[in-house]
């Protein structure tokens, strides 16, 4: 794919004397025939080092980029996209103001979703590239009922039926076992609503036309990353695969904290990666800095960066009125 046949937009709002004096939470692009909207669901805070490395290594590598460090913070950046089957929005956040205080500044994404003239009803299909709690438990409203009363939800067969066990098969030395023990009772209460509503994905699946689950387990044992084609254009989400450019896609050896299978995550990891930079493939990256849209390259060293997708502009406006 030619790197000039995406098009993208930001939904833009200049800082001009008393008006809205934030950023925009939204940036569109198109894919083929589907039309693409980034929604940000907000940050994901660490009060810890999350990777089992030195934090000075991980100071230099995130100042290197410009990245924040203390705290160490990610994006939660939510995909829609609109096509022929409908309305598909993958791995709907985190619901905001959760006990979990790394999950407590989530739970944007409605808010900007209204702001950008979208209504949870009007989702169609939901797809979960894995069972951790800052993916999905947003699928829940403030009531515990389902935000999107009209979607039907997507995940990996085997995902599932690891998050569903009981006992949950992890070792008792796992160094995070009560987190993954909490991620499971999120997920198993964000699907709760959704069990008439609920379908599980075979590896290499396709449930939806142009829309493939395909596996890269070890973030989490049915970890899948999804590929999205459009007339000849293609899309690759990544999930947690890697988590952001200073981080695993710079370093793919470090290890997250979160990772059910260290080894296997790696492996997948490499895989992505090369995959990625060798196809010149179009990567939404779901904790890379806000819009995590960009591509995966190689130097002649061999070490691998991310190149933000580069925005065309094709219209901006004064905002009038602001609201909330």
């Amino acid at each position: 794919m030619m790197l000039s046949s995406v098009v993208f937009s930001f939904c833009f709002i200049p800082i001009l004397g008393n008006l809205c004096q934030e950023n925009s939470a939204t940036y569109h692009f198109r894919l083929g025939d589907i039309r693409g909207t980034v929604l940000y669901d907000g940050p994901l805070t660490f009060s810890t080092n999350p990777f089992f490395v030195p934090f000075e290594a991980l100071r230099s590598t995130y100042k290197a980029c410009f990245r924040p460090i203390e705290p160490l913070t990610l994006s939660q950046n939510v995909l829609l996209l609109e096509s022929k089957v409908g309305r598909v929005l993958v791995d709907p956040g985190s619901r905001g103001g959760q006990a979990n205080p790394l999950l407590a500044s989530g739970g944007l994404l409605f808010r900007n979703m209204r702001a950008a003239g979208i209504l949870p009803e009007s989702i169609d299909h939901i797809f979960l590239t894995h069972a951790h709690a800052d993916h999905v438990s947003g699928l829940l409203g403030l009531d515990g009922g389902r935000a999107f009363r009209n979607a039907k939800v997507y995940i990996g067969i085997k995902e599932h039926r690891f998050w569903i066990t009981e006992p949950l098969p992890i070792s008792e030395d796992h160094p995070l076992r009560d987190t993954l023990l909490g991620f499971a009772r999120t997920y198993r209460q964000s699907i709760a609503p959704y069990a008439s509503r609920l379908v599980l994905v075979r590896d290499g699946g396709a449930p939806l036309p142009g829309f493939r689950f395909l596996p890269s387990p070890g973030h989490s044992p049915g970890h899948n990353h999804i590929q999205i084609a459009s007339k000849g254009e293609s899309l690759i989400v990544s999930g947690d695969a890697w988590m952001s450019k200073p981080d695993q896609l710079q370093n793919p050896s470090w290890q997250v904290g979160t990772e059910s299978d260290p080894l296997n995550a790696r492996r997948s990891r490499m895989k992505l990666i090369r995959q990625a930079a060798k196809n010149r493939s179009l990567v939404f990256a779901y904790h890379e800095a806000f819009p995590g849209l960009g591509y995966v390259v190689k130097s002649r060293e061999g070490s691998f960066d991310w190149v933000v997708a580069p925005p065309i502009l094709i219209g901006t406006g004064v905002v009038q009125k602001c609201t909330s």
